[in-house]
């Protein structure tokens, strides 16, 4: 029993070292888990369409009020027409 009567200060110690010990695992768990959700929020910013994929630095620029240097940076990263990158692009707003 924590704390209980019947327990030596030094087993309390022990208790609470092991409570400390718990805690500290579950904070690493944690810190595993996030960064696992902030690595599959970089993927999802990624945006699909059944004919162009933009990355998350060019939906990024096209959100931000940069389409000119979206479509230029979608159009060095794919080699794809300027028509084409419009397209791609258009499809973030």
């Amino acid at each position: 029993m924590l704390f209980g009567r019947s327990e030596s200060a030094e087993e309390v110690e022990h208790q609470i070292e092991a409570l400390r010990q718990l805690v500290q695992e579950q904070a690493a768990t944690i810190r595993d888990l996030q960064s696992q959700l902030d690595m599959q929020a970089e993927a999802a910013e990624s945006v699909y369409h059944p004919d162009f994929e933009v990355n998350a630095e060019e939906a990024a620029m096209a959100r931000a009020g940069d389409p000119v240097g979206a479509i230029k940076a979608y159009r060095m990263r794919t080699g794809r027409t300027l028509t084409e990158s419009k397209a791609a692009i258009d499809t973030i707003k």
